[in-house]
């Protein structure tokens, strides 16, 4: 399980910010997987790894991972996608299913996703999970009152036309992709595990 906890997942979505839907989801993540009797590791990386709790089962294990993600909080920094890769190919051999709660945002911040999923597979399985920006869907669908309003409207488009298309390179390579509603992301996340397992692709 890997968090996040660059700037651009500080955002708010209702009273929450992605931050903490993403730490909600992945601790239910946690527990389901070693409730499976899976090996569980986590990471939590911005512009570098800020945490690691190495591979471990049972529920010493889970209250590892808890503890080590007590009190975390979003560094305003860039996320730095090579340093996250790099570190996983260095720890994890077994083949692994590679959970990575982020931020899918435009072209420019999530580019060197894409770049280093790709490094990942073959060896790796990753499911990158996102949450939606309600705000710029909402700001799609407004009919616009003033220049500031047609400005922001094509602004939106124009972001989530990029995130379709970082979503589409992503599944074309093999990743699994999640990209769902703050309310709808844990079982989303739980199910797709639920399913690769029963697929038998970790």
């Amino acid at each position: 399980i890997c968090i996040d906890s660059g700037r651009l997942m500080a955002a708010r979505t209702g009273e929450l910010s992605k931050l903490d839907h993403a730490i909600n989801a992945a601790l239910l993540l946690a527990y389901t997987a070693l409730k499976s009797d899976d090996r569980v590791a986590l990471v939590v990386f911005a512009d570098g790894v800020r945490a690691f709790v190495p591979p471990g089962k049972g529920k010493a294990q889970y209250r590892r991972i808890l503890s080590a993600l007590y009190g975390i909080e979003s560094d305003l920094c860039h996320v730095d996608y090579q340093s996250l890769v790099t570190f996983l190919l260095g720890r994890v051999r077994r083949r692994s299913l590679v959970a990575l709660f982020t931020d899918l945002h435009d072209e420019l911040h999530s580019r060197p996703l894409v770049d280093y999923t790709r490094v990942l597979l073959p060896r790796h399985l990753p499911m990158c999970v996102t949450i939606n920006d309600e705000n710029l869907m909402s700001m799609r669908h407004q009919v616009p009152g003033d220049v500031d309003g047609v400005f922001d409207r094509a602004v939106a488009t124009e972001l989530l036309r990029e995130r379709e298309v970082l979503k589409g390179e992503l599944t074309q390579l093999g990743a699994h992709v999640i990209d769902r509603p703050p309310e709808e992301i844990t079982v989303d996340t739980i199910n797709a595990y639920a399913d690769l397992k029963r697929r038998r692709m970790l």
